[in-house]
């Protein structure tokens, strides 16, 4: 193979190298070894690259305020070396030792009121891979003798550790354009006037922004810490009580935008929709109405029920009414009618008539 590189190409080769086997080959255990690590390596970039890091699902932590210990649920993370965190079973974990990270001041004393009179701490619930040997068995060593006998691990297990941790735990982060585009124009840009100076502040701070994004491709994320913690949530905790003050479940958590997860968000906004268009169209035969998921499950199917509809006189008329409903507004009450005013100089004029009539009938009497 030719690395040649000439004024027209450039080639070059990155880390990875995969065995290549042929017959007659003398296998070792080196062979094995980066058998293994080429597979696991590339696997990692894909979750790093294509996944991201974080909540795949699960991993909640449960806790009640004035106990003392919290639960892990069953779930799946990714970190961000691309390594598969998995939690099969409820991991409890006992939060009386963060009350012996310091020693607490003797009852009774200033500085045991003075702790009591502090906030509570924040502590936060992080989960990182880890990996331990396991599966011992005895190493075979020609031509030697019993008591050179020694034993090798034969296994690697995967596992996870789960900290309570007193700090924010490092997070890489994803690069983006800074300022956004809303930044530059709210922050350089006055608002919207008749002189026609705002419109071209935005347009300049448009065409500024579209230099630096078009045309670009999104960045490669940051580099991991050598110990990535996911976080799960964070508590407060009253260290001389030695009791959680206060749960948060979701402070800090991050999710991993799966497939997966967009359908959850999706059914769960969404669903019960085929209750509404029966109640629109409760007048008229029943419908034969996909079930939501169908969108994300069956694409085809939820495809071919919309084709449907608008084939069908009974659905393009219960489309109709649903959009009569969304657009009805309340019938506005009819305002009395204005009673019409009257001129006061006729009003004084009536009276001097009614006045003239009284005389007149008086004189016709007498």
């Amino acid at each position: 193979m030719s690395n040649k590189t000439t004024y027209d190409t450039y080639c070059d080769y990155n880390t990875f190298k995969r065995a290549r086997y042929f017959h007659g080959m003398l296998m070792t255990d080196r062979d094995f070894r980066e058998e293994q690590i080429y597979h696991n390596e590339k696997r990692k970039l894909l979750n790093r690259m294509l996944h991201g890091w974080g909540i795949v699902c699960g991993l909640e932590i449960q806790g009640e305020a004035g106990k003392s210990s919290i639960t892990v649920k069953p779930g799946m993370a990714l970190d961000c070396h691309g390594n598969e965190i998995l939690v099969c079973d409820p991991a409890a974990i006992d939060l009386q030792s963060l009350s012996c990270r310091s020693p607490l001041p003797r009852p009774g004393t200033l500085e045991y009121c003075q702790l009591q009179e502090k906030e509570s701490t924040l502590f936060h619930v992080g989960i990182r891979y880890h990996e331990t040997p396991s599966d011992p068995v005895p190493v075979y060593a020609p031509g030697g003798g019993c008591e050179e006998k020694v034993c090798e691990y034969s296994r690697i297990r995967e596992g996870f550790c789960i900290e309570i941790l007193d700090h924010q735990p490092c997070q890489p982060r994803q690069k983006v354009v800074s300022p956004s585009l809303v930044s530059r124009i709210f922050n350089n840009c006055e608002p919207d006037n008749e002189d026609g100076k705002s419109q071209e502040c935005q347009r300049k701070e448009v065409q500024a922004f579209s230099e630096q994004f078009c045309g670009t491709s999104p960045p490669c994320p940051e580099c991991c810490p050598e110990e990535h913690f996911i976080i799960l949530g964070s508590f407060e905790f009253d260290r001389s009580r030695r009791i959680i003050k206060k749960l948060n479940q979701s402070g800090g958590r991050t999710l991993v935008p799966t497939a997966q997860l967009f359908s959850y968000l999706f059914s769960s906004l969404v669903g019960g929709l085929d209750t509404f268009f029966n109640e629109i169209n409760k007048n008229k035969p029943p419908q034969s109405l996909p079930d939501v998921n169908l969108i994300h499950s069956n694409p085809l199917e939820a495809l071919c029920w919309l084709g449907r509809v608008f084939t069908e006189n009974s659905s393009v008329e219960a489309l109709g009414a649903a959009a009569k409903w969304f657009k009805k507004k309340p019938e506005a009450k009819p305002e009395p009618e204005a009673k019409p005013q009257r001129d006061p100089d006729v009003i004084k004029l009536k009276k001097e008539l009614d006045a003239l009539k009284t005389v007149v009938e008086k004189m016709r009497k007498g």
